[in-house]
């Protein structure tokens, strides 16, 4: 019998952290941000996360504002700067006409 307690306490106490361990099944509390470029390039993470997540391929001629859409930690950034902007972050020619 006393065995049997010991076995119960030791697999409700294996239980329980499990239980502690595994998410609680609440929707983690997603953030959506809306920063320009200029500003984020202030901020080394997501200076880092731009160029982890993002190809400079984005840019296209027939669009004067580009917004992207960035992953750090519970958050969603949308980062919105024009093209010239954009190239001069990816450190492109931002006076290349090509058509």
């Amino acid at each position: 019998m006393k065995i049997f307690l010991i076995a119960a306490v030791m697999i409700l106490s294996i239980a329980g952290t499990l239980n502690a361990n595994e998410s609680t099944g609440k929707v983690p509390r997603t953030k959506v941000i809306n920063i320009s470029l200029e500003y984020a390039m202030h901020i080394p993470v997501l200076v880092s996360a731009i160029y982890q997540q993002i190809e400079p391929d984005i840019l296209n001629y027939h669009q004067s504002t580009y917004t992207v859409d960035i992953q750090y930690r519970d958050n969603i950034i949308y980062i919105t700067g024009t093209y010239r902007q954009w190239a001069l972050f990816f450190k492109l020619n931002p006076n290349n006409d090509i058509k």
